[in-house]
């Protein structure tokens, strides 16, 4: 899956992170149960930095429960 951020798009970026991380999960191989990339590869993936991911990864954990 291509992840990328729009980094002209008037949506933030952290929303952007979500929404992609969101598809991500629905790919067929991390529903049959592998494991998500490490905050690091995710944020090399979405060219944003890793402290913004894990920021990301975090909020949308914590809104989950």
């Amino acid at each position: 899956m291509n992840l990328k951020i729009d980094h002209k798009s008037p949506v933030p970026l952290h929303i952007q992170a979500e929404n992609l991380l969101r598809e991500l999960i629905k790919q067929p191989e991390y529903i049959e149960g592998k494991m998500l990339p490490n905050e690091i590869e995710l944020a090399k993936r979405l060219a944003i930095s890793a402290p913004r991911c894990v920021w990301r990864l975090i909020s949308w954990y914590m809104k989950s429960y």
